[in-house]
């Protein structure tokens, strides 16, 4: 009949596959403004879905945004900020059953641009939701954390470009952002970025661009 896993606005869904003592935990993270179980905003299951626990707040308060599982069990959450840019928050006891859930840090990730809802392409949303991803392989890349994110530029005023930045630390610090798509015009728009890392490491990025067809959209990736 299906178990009630709390919610609201942007709902997200990850499960640990990391085979450590949090695999198959199923986490779930949404914004806060819109949640049935205000002021919390993330719950998490630890016996296979059939029972969620209380919801209880994210540090930082990212919204917008998504999930990644990195290769020690350890819990990321990306999102909008309230200041410009991107908000990762971390979590390394998330996977431990019965725990309380404590934010080891957060960490606020310049993108120069802010996300936003998109008027040009999508007048009642978002130019797209934040994402983060992790590299679980086992090459030189593994642990690294990997954010994306469709946003309005602020230095060039670009209504989208899909920006990009990188952790090497687990989450403490990032790189400077640089723009995913080659596109330079400053008229048309790169929405919907999203990514993931291949098992062998390797990045791979999709979005939606108008650059081909205005009024319509394309389908790109990198």
């Amino acid at each position: 009949e299906g178990i009630s896993a709390q919610g609201g606005d942007k709902q997200w869904m990850e499960i640990d596959k990391s085979g450590g003592s949090g695999d198959g935990n199923i986490y779930s993270f949404w914004t806060s403004y819109y949640s049935i179980c205000y002021p919390g905003n993330f719950t998490r299951s630890t016996d296979g879905g059939d029972l969620y626990e209380n919801c209880v707040s994210v540090d930082g308060d990212p919204y917008w945004g998504t999930m990644a599982v990195g290769p020690s069990g350890e819990l990321y959450i990306t999102g909008s900020g309230y200041d410009d840019g991107l908000v990762v928050v971390r979590s390394d006891n998330a996977q431990e059953h019965g725990s309380s859930i404590v934010w080891d840090y957060y960490t606020q990730v310049f993108m120069d641009g802010a996300m936003t809802s998109g008027p040009d392409v999508n007048p009642g949303g978002l130019l797209g939701q934040a994402s983060i991803a992790v590299d679980n392989s086992s090459g030189p890349g593994r642990g690294n954390v990997y954010v994306l994110a469709s946003v309005v530029r602020l230095t060039t005023g670009d209504p989208g470009d899909v920006m990009f930045a990188r952790s090497v630390d687990g989450g403490l610090s990032f790189s400077d952002p640089i723009r995913i798509n080659s596109d330079l015009s400053i008229n048309n728009t790169q929405w919907f970025g999203t990514l993931s890392v291949a098992p062998n490491g390797r990045i791979d990025v999709v979005w939606l661009d108008t650059r081909d067809a205005p009024g319509f959209n394309d389908l790109y990736s990198a």
